[in-house]
């Protein structure tokens, strides 16, 4: 296949063929096409621009375009995180604060990636933010983070809450980075990879059927949780002052805060459904400012419900603790259905991450950002083997070697919020340097200082009490820009 021209100032993974990518491939579109109200026929007699080989995604409203940031964000997080959370900070009263600090910053994050996605629409997301206000070495070191440890840090994640899930609906006696959690949870991450290696409708069907799972389950532990306190049968712990024995430590806070933005996951996608609305300019403030107060609710409620039937050292110990909630309140078979639902969520989560992950490494290796061998995709199946490959290998490898949540998500959280307080001070700098710009989505100062400053704090207070975590997100950093310099910037074809 030839290669395409490209202007001289074009950054390769900012081409037409990463926007094709973006739209068509992005993790969620499985939920998505659940919201479409569009037939199939009508789909298909839609025009398409000569050029474009993909179908015009359908518009979405207001309704659909809500649905789909609460089930953005809504996942094994709240499954999870909860006992982490409070084993760190020591009360639950300091356990809600850090919940809804949490929720906050997802909320000025959203607004700030909005502005930028609906003012600067290129493909490529923070990777053409980054390579627009800071250069071309920026601009690599994220596609290389998001590829080499942000993606698989993700799937090892998903993966490790899988196995704790399933040992405890199996009622297997095991602990946190036993063994046999590890090898459930690269067994689960290999199931994933060889489903996708099958074709790309196989992995969609998958995660379609189980995408509305994890918010049936949430909302399911609110009002089982209210049910518990309005009958009177709430632990003694839960009548306990709320701030009682609360850490005083911001080292304790800032891994905690680590967890529980894991659970916004998600918040950062909000530019996928830009062009999708029918009136973005309008729209996406207004589904912005309605879904993150409920995501904030549901999850404050939760953590709540946990607590009315669960005991203090059960709540900051338990690492399943959806299932431990439903066996206190409902019995044993109340615990193996909760742990099912969350699993298949599980599944569904990793399957999306896999199937995104996997395609980005597609497009990197066909502009010659990675080696071209990832850019291969098989000519019948339309999988991207040695992406899906890539992605699973290294999940594998942070499975094997932090296999416990809160180790995984401190380094997913120092890498991640490292990234989105750079998109951040991004967004101020542009605000300077670019001020006719237009702006369909303009967030306020107070989002945007609000969102670099808090993260910035979590991100220092984090570097300093997770040091080997900020070493070993360092050394691949640095591992990047090593691998920037001995591979040249990728060959760019001057426009004729």
């Amino acid at each position: 296949m030839t290669e395409t021209a490209r202007s001289r100032d074009t950054d390769p993974l900012l081409s037409r063929d990463s926007a094709e990518l973006h739209r068509v491939h992005h993790p969620h579109d499985e939920l998505r096409h659940s919201l479409d109200t569009t037939s199939d026929e009508e789909q298909h007699l839609q025009p398409t621009s000569p050029t474009d080989p993909y179908p015009h995604t359908p518009k979405i409203d207001y309704w659909n375009g809500l649905a789909l940031i609460i089930g953005l964000q809504i996942g094994s997080g709240i499954f999870s995180s909860p006992g982490t959370i409070t084993s760190h900070v020591n009360s639950l009263g300091a356990s809600l604060v850090v919940w809804l600090i949490s929720g906050l910053l997802a909320w000025t994050g959203a607004a700030t990636y909005a502005e930028l996605g609906t003012s600067l629409p290129e493909s490529g997301g923070p990777k053409a933010y980054f390579a627009r206000v800071y250069g071309p070495l920026p601009s690599f070191l994220f596609l290389f983070t998001v590829i080499g440890c942000l993606k698989p840090g993700t799937i090892a994640i998903i993966a490790v809450v899988f196995a704790s899930y399933a040992t405890r609906m199996l009622g297997v006696e095991s602990h946190e980075g036993s063994v046999l959690e590890r090898c459930i949870a690269v067994g689960i991450i290999w199931c994933v990879i060889g489903i996708n290696m099958l074709g790309a409708k196989e992995g969609m069907r998958v995660g379609r059927y189980l995408a509305v799972l994890k918010v049936g389950a949430v909302c399911s532990v609110a009002v089982l949780g209210a049910s518990t306190l309005l009958g009177g049968h709430a632990v003694p712990d839960f009548k306990r002052p709320l701030f009682e024995g609360s850490s005083t430590d911001l080292g304790d806070y800032a891994l905690a805060f680590y967890s529980s933005l894991w659970a916004y996951e998600g918040w950062d996608n909000v530019n996928y459904i830009t062009a999708d609305l029918h009136n973005p300019t309008r729209l996406l403030p207004l589904i912005l400012h309605s879904a993150q107060p409920l995501v904030i609710t549901l999850y404050l409620l939760a953590t709540l419900s946990y607590s009315t039937a669960l005991s203090f050292p059960l709540l900051t110990s338990s690492h399943a603790i959806a299932v431990d909630f439903a066996d206190a309140v409902v019995g044993r078979w109340g615990g193996v259905v909760f742990g099912g639902i969350v699993a298949a969520s599980c599944v569904g989560a990793l399957n999306a991450t896999v199937f995104t992950a996997s395609r980005l490494c597609t497009v990197a290796g066909g502009d010659g950002s990675i080696p071209r061998i990832f850019g291969w995709v098989h000519p019948e199946r339309g999988t991207p083997i040695p992406g899906l490959l890539l992605q699973g290998s290294i999940g594998m490898l942070l499975v094997l070697l932090i296999p416990t949540f809160s180790r995984l998500t401190a380094f997913y959280g120092i890498c991640g919020l490292a990234w989105y307080f750079t998109v951040g001070v991004a967004a101020c700098v542009l605000r300077f340097t670019e001020p006719g710009l237009v702006r369909p989505y303009k967030a306020s100062w107070a989002t945007l200082l609000g969102f670099v400053g808090v993260g910035g704090f979590m991100l220092v207070r984090g570097v300093i009490a997770e040091p080997g975590m900020t070493v070993a997100v360092g050394g691949f950093f640095v591992l990047g820009v090593v691998v920037f310099f001995l591979k040249g910037q990728p060959k760019m074809v001057t426009a004729p």
